[in-house]
């Protein structure tokens, strides 16, 4: 016979208090997201924004922020799915950008400190395309707003398809609207693509990126 490890990875990440509305999300937090003191790490919040209650919203400080994956390349909260590296909800679920990387107690949101969602995944010395970077599939009707959020560098995906893009929300029921307000899309490829859902636009930039 032969020997043979086998390695196992576990990690430990907060469980989303149930009932609670507002998440607060730095890059170097360590709490539960309660409060910016006690804000959330950016890889707990690509955990828990696809487990939080309708109608929740995520503040997030400046920063970079990409999706969770491990070594392998796979988010293993998307039953092992190595293509699609994204961040993933099937909830109303609403996003804030741009507090300051150091916010604290009443911080104010501003354009200027830049909260981007990295649309290149890095491990190492390699680096690798996301597809459907932020996919959001509502089951139910109702609003969700994103707003003060970067989207780059955008990639120009070969076979491009509805799919291949930065935001995509395909929604599986009937009445659901998404306001965009001052985003920035940023890059060669399809910014945003949507299903069953009207979307309104606030001040938003669009650099060689396309909608679709």
């Amino acid at each position: 016979g032969c020997n043979q490890t086998t390695r196992y990875v576990v990690s430990v990440l907060p469980k989303p208090a149930t009932g609670t509305l507002n998440y607060y999300v730095k890059q170097n937090g360590t709490g539960d997201g309660s409060s910016w003191e006690n804000a959330m790490s950016d890889t707990a919040f690509a955990y828990a924004f696809g487990r939080v209650e309708e109608g929740a919203t995520f503040h997030l400080a400046a920063g970079n922020y990409f999706p969770y994956c491990d070594s392998c390349y796979i988010n293993p909260y998307l039953d092992g799915d190595m293509i699609c590296r994204r961040f993933y909800s099937n909830k109303l679920v609403n996003l804030v950008g741009g507090y300051p990387e150091d916010a604290t107690g009443a911080a104010v949101a501003d354009t200027s400190n830049h909260t981007i969602f990295c649309t290149r995944v890095k491990e190492g010395s390699a680096e690798y395309n996301t597809i459907r970077l932020l996919y959001i599939e509502p089951a139910n009707p109702g609003d969700m707003k994103i707003s003060g959020v970067d989207f780059m560098p955008i990639q120009q995906f070969r076979g491009m398809s509805a799919d291949n893009c930065a935001l995509r929300v395909n929604a599986q029921a009937k009445g659901v609207t998404l306001t965009l307000n001052q985003c920035r899309f940023s890059g060669t490829g399809q910014a945003i693509s949507t299903n069953s859902c009207a979307v309104r636009m606030e001040v938003c930039e669009f650099g060689n990126s396309m909608v679709g």
